[in-house]
């Protein structure tokens, strides 16, 4: 089974969001549909999100969350002792997006790794049926959580 790593220094109430979240996900996704190992997952300001978006991605700016799938890509890192993917989160980027939406920190950290987790198990959002599956899905497992979902804002 999947395993959930918070990495670093995480507040209380995004842990606890994180730890919901996970438990609905978990729930929501089939057994058959999620892959064994560790999914790291830490919290980073927009200057770390803006540096791995850029070196991995190609992209110079910051984002709201990056996953590195390491099983899909068969790239794992030397040191992966079970690791499958990395999971990172911009706490800066959350916090403006919660603002712009009226919806908390929490809510948004949760969004953010429920869209990162799908990612690790192999959905994307590369055209509108694609979204649409990832909507309904996120929006299930949010619920589920007991937090507030909020429309994505699809730039890709």
């Amino acid at each position: 089974m999947m395993a959930l790593v918070f990495v670093g220094t995480w507040p209380t109430d995004l842990q606890e969001a994180g730890e919901r979240v996970y438990a609905a996900f978990k729930a929501a996704i089939a057994a058959s549909d999620v892959p064994e190992g560790a999914v790291n997952v830490k919290l980073v300001d927009d200057a770390e999100s803006k540096a791995l978006n850029e070196t991995y991605n190609g992209n110079a700016y910051a984002t709201d969350v990056l996953t590195f799938h390491y099983a899909e890509s068969g790239d794992l890192p030397d040191s992966a002792d079970g690791e499958i993917a990395d999971i990172a989160i911009s706490v800066e980027t959350a916090r403006r997006q919660a603002a712009e939406a009226g919806t908390s920190l929490p809510d948004e950290i949760g969004l953010l790794l429920v869209h990162g987790l799908l990612h690790v198990i192999g959905h994307d959002h590369q055209d509108e049926s694609a979204r649409q599956r990832v909507d309904s899905l996120q929006s299930d497992i949010i619920a589920q959580a007991g937090l507030t979902y909020r429309d994505m804002r699809w730039t890709q």
